[in-house]
């Protein structure tokens, strides 16, 4: 993006199997609540919808527990009157307050043993819905991520320091895995898209795993989330629940079934047993559906699934920790282990084997961590999650909304930019799986492409690749690995032009780890009245930064651009801009290794310097680590987690398939704050 801002100018519910009965009016039927009912709850007046994630569920089934907030989790950013910026805190009443949790949280935490306040159902248990304060957020950034000395000079190795543990939600991609998993239906029947089709958007600008990416309109999250409860449930209703339990309703008896349902599927879908509180309350649920209305066991199985799939056991990634007394940090228990581990690896819920690692306490150790993950990483659904993270962290999908000029750029068909980006997954996933080092991931001298990524590029596939995605060699004079790739080019250029600070920005903040400081409030740096004329994309850039209020900043950014200039918006190469010739040097400034440093000219040039780059190396490290943890790194809590990281990663010659393996192993992983979600 620009950070000298320019004055503004013009730019360029599916119906149900059988006699379902309706959750929402069968809820009403019993509490005499409207479901659909507004709260308004928070500083900032926003609209809570009680109903989004099962609150008049938790409130029939009587769930409660005490309230919580989760911290702005970047250094020094603590948030102020209630909680994290970011969702998946319970505002007001929570899990453990006896109140029904609302969507994403504004609400703070109430002293211990203070009881939330409903916001639906439930009795008030007090005074604990205030807000509160947000925490401190950590402590101030006086540790570089990409500075592993200063690392081990924070490491305090004679302690345990999880860093915070906020309280996450399935992201959109973890919802339609665990579905598919705990179900066995892959898409909506009534659609064919998947179930977090009309999902709200996940916030843009860190990793949707992250609990502060994960705050939403809840009203239109409640629809959703309520939406796609019931049409699964019908679906898992209409298949039959001996499919899940193998028990006979009409030979065994539907209440001796419905047991057994409740508790097999429970276990799967909390990722954990149910308690014997929690197996009477859905036994309820069960005999209560039927009332008048003529309910068949089918219907009432339903609604047991429409439940649980509405509670945020289900939705959050719950954990408490072992009980330990007195301690600041806690282990997690064995089902949290093999939650965090799944959900990392494979994007989904644990599978028959963990969950029986699980049941045996057979995760404590080290050694059986890793011997799970290691069983993890050989399934295909590691590969998804490990594309799901190369999409994120490179913002690869970027370029599906790109829109440019069809008048300048005739080849940019609607089909291309999809090309683009089944190149640049296919190009992570085969360097991550086949060779791994960090190294080839940033100078590979080649990529995978069809005819239309061949013609853009200027090279050719053989007459029977036209649509498939192949192995072709690079020129390596123009392109080298994943800086040179159309997703990335295409996705941070304008309609017209490139972007040389998008994508200078983009490679400081996503593989240097050097975000560079907001512009001031109010800055209006005004364009020059006059441009010379034939003026290329960087003199015009150089020009308008040229002011003293643009240059501290810009100095930063713009020459890490200017080294793709040879690319147009589209990734086209180019010797020339505007008729003249490309200038692509620059120097790189403000990177904690000092060989980073310097100078280069060109793509090529950027990319080897990069590949060789210690900030690169722990910077890659770090995006893993935040990735799987679910937030910014703090220190100097996090200081011994990331040093233990970086450490496996150089002696492994940074090949980044170790990273997985490594984290799993950290205090961050394997431990909780005690007193936190």
């Amino acid at each position: 993006m620009n950070r000298c801002k320019t004055p503004s100018s013009p730019g360029k519910n599916p119906p149900l199997a059988g006699a379902f009965v309706n959750l929402s009016a069968f809820l009403k039927s019993l509490t005499g609540m409207d479901t659909g009912a507004r709260r308004n709850r928070g500083e900032n007046g926003r609209l809570w919808r009680a109903a989004a994630l099962g609150g008049a569920v938790l409130a029939l089934l009587g769930c409660g527990g005490r309230a919580s907030s989760t911290a702005d989790d970047k250094p020094g950013g603590g948030s102020s009157g209630g909680g994290s910026s970011g969702g998946g805190s319970f505002a007001g009443g929570g899990l453990f307050a006896g109140g029904a949790p609302t969507l994403a949280g504004s609400g703070g935490e109430p002293p211990d043993g203070a009881a939330g306040a409903s916001s639906l159902g439930g009795s008030p248990g007090g005074n604990g819905g205030s807000g509160g304060s947000g925490g401190s957020g950590g402590t101030e950034a006086t540790v570089r991520v990409t500075d592993v000395a200063a690392l081990s000079a924070a490491c305090d190795p004679s302690a345990i320091h999880p860093g915070p543990s906020p309280l996450r939600r399935l992201n959109k991609f973890e919802y339609d895995n665990t579905v598919r998993d705990l179900t066995g239906l892959t898409t909506s029947p009534s659609t064919g898209l998947p179930f977090s089709h009309d999902f709200p958007p996940e916030a843009l600008g860190f990793f949707s795993t992250a609990a502060e990416s994960q705050t939403t309109d809840s009203t239109e999250a409640a629809d959703a989330y309520k939406k796609a409860a019931e049409e699964i449930a019908a679906a898992v209703a209409s298949a039959g629940d001996a499919r899940v339990t193998g028990c006979d309703s009409a030979a065994m008896g539907e209440t001796t079934c419905a047991t057994a349902f409740i508790e097999v599927f429970g276990k799967r879908a909390f990722r954990r047993p149910l308690t014997a509180e929690e197996l009477t309350q859905y036994q309820g649920v069960f005999t209560g559906g039927g009332g008048s209305s003529g309910a068949t066991y089918q219907d009432r199985i339903a609604l047991i699934v429409a439940a649980m799939l509405q509670s945020p056991n289900f939705l959050y990634r719950v954990e408490v920790g072992e009980p330990t007394p007195g301690a600041t940090a806690v282990p997690l228990t064995p089902y949290e282990l093999a939650t965090r581990l799944s959900y990392f690896l494979w994007g989904s819920m644990p599978d028959a084997e963990l969950f029986a690692a699980a049941d045996a306490d057979a995760l404590s150790t080290v050694e059986q961590l890793t011997a799970q993950a290691q069983r993890l990483l050989e399934a295909p659904s590691a590969h998804s999650a490990v594309s799901e993270f190369h999409r994120e962290w490179l913002a690869w999908d970027g370029v599906v909304e790109s829109v440019k000029s069809v008048q300048d750029f005739p080849s940019w068909t609607p089909q291309l930019p999809e090309d683009l980006l089944t190149e640049a997954l296919t190009f992570g996933d085969n360097v991550f799986w086949n060779d791994g080092r960090l190294a080839t991931f940033l100078t590979a001298p080649y990529s995978f492409m069809n005819g239309a990524v061949a013609r853009l590029y200027g090279l050719s596939v053989q007459p029977g690749d036209e649509s498939t995605f192949v192995k072709v060699d690079l020129d390596t004079t123009e392109r080298s690995g994943i800086l040179t790739l159309g997703a990335f080019l295409a996705g941070f250029s304008g309609q017209v032009a490139s972007n040389p600070v998008s994508r200078g920005n983009y490679i400081r903040e996503r593989l240097l780890c050097a975000p560079v400081p907001p512009e001031p409030p109010d800055l209006l740096v005004p364009p020059p009245s006059v441009l010379p004329p034939g003026l290329t994309t960087r003199q015009r850039v150089e020009l308008f930064h040229s002011v003293p209020a643009c240059t501290s900043c810009h100095a930063l950014i713009d020459p890490l651009g200017f080294a793709l200039e040879n690319f147009d918006a589209v990734g086209n190469w180019r010797a020339k801009d505007n008729d003249a010739p490309v200038d692509a040097s620059g120097t790189i400034v403000g990177a904690t290794d000092p060989t980073t440093n310097g100078p280069f000219n060109g793509p090529v040039e950027l990319a080897q310097k990069l590949a060789s780059s210690g900030d690169v190396r722990a910077c890659v490290a770090a995006q893993w680590f935040r990735w799987t943890n679910g937030r910014m790194e703090t220190f100097p809590d996090d200081a011994c987690s990331l040093l233990a990281v970086n450490q496996r990663f150089r002696a492994a010659g940074y090949d980044m398939r170790v990273l997985p393996l490594a984290i799993i192993t950290t205090d961050a992983f394997r431990y909780r704050s005690a007193g936190t979600q």
